[in-house]
């Protein structure tokens, strides 16, 4: 998929704009050079601009996340991820292939055409994101259901990353929104094999969590 024939959904211009101010005067003419972009053509150049310099080094995978940033193509369904205490704030990105579990999370201010009012918290923060996760969790799992569910034990929950990364395994599993074929370029907040799913027998799932600099149909 070529840059100038995406149509974005989610673009985090804030991440943008954080990383294209760190990149010295050089950077920024050779990646312009290379993109085809000028500094007269806004936002998209910068995110042009971005986007190059971060494909300098070695991008993971959907399979292989590593410890950075990942792109991926794949069939994901989103929408806003309800919560008790911030309905609507924050948006979702969840998808799976094979092994592999992706949840995505981020402000719904960054959804391209929505607008809100600006406050002071990021809702494409790791705190923020794993808040909205558990609590969109206790939403979705019926208290009737969740004995049937295969939890772990007390020890797992007691570990805040693997808490977070099961909670996007199940929410994967219960939401039943329409999926749609997306590209996303994505910074990993959290990845880790072996996360139970609480639904089948197998050993469990590569789980990632990350938070986007855009994606694209």
């Amino acid at each position: 998929m070529s840059r100038n024939s995406r149509h974005y959904v989610y673009i985090s211009w804030s991440k943008v704009n954080m990383h294209f101010e760190q990149l010295d005067p050089d950077t920024v003419a050779s990646a312009r050079v290379a993109t085809g972009v000028s500094a007269t053509q806004g936002d998209y150049a910068k995110l042009a601009v971005v986007e190059h310099v971060l494909r300098s080094a070695p991008l993971g995978t959907v399979e292989h996340p590593g410890t950075d940033w990942f792109e991926g193509e794949l069939s994901m369904q989103w929408g806003p991820l309800d919560t008790m205490s911030n309905s609507g704030m924050m948006v979702w990105f969840l998808g799976k292939r094979g092994d592999s579990v992706v949840g995505l999370a981020g402000s719904s201010d960054h959804i391209v055409g929505f607008q809100r009012g600006t406050g002071y918290w990021s809702y494409s923060s790791l705190p923020a994101i794993v808040k909205a996760l558990h609590e969109h969790r206790e939403i979705v799992v019926p208290s009737w259901g969740r004995d049937e569910l295969s939890m772990g034990n007390v020890e797992d929950w007691r570990d805040p990353v693997g808490a977070a990364l099961r909670d996007v395994a199940y929410i994967t599993a219960l939401a039943r929104c329409p999926e749609q074929r997306v590209r996303f370029l994505a910074h990993v907040l959290y990845s880790r094999g072996g996360v139970p799913t609480g639904f089948d027998s197998d050993d469990g799932h590569t789980v990632t969590l990350a938070t986007p600099l855009y994606v694209a149909l």
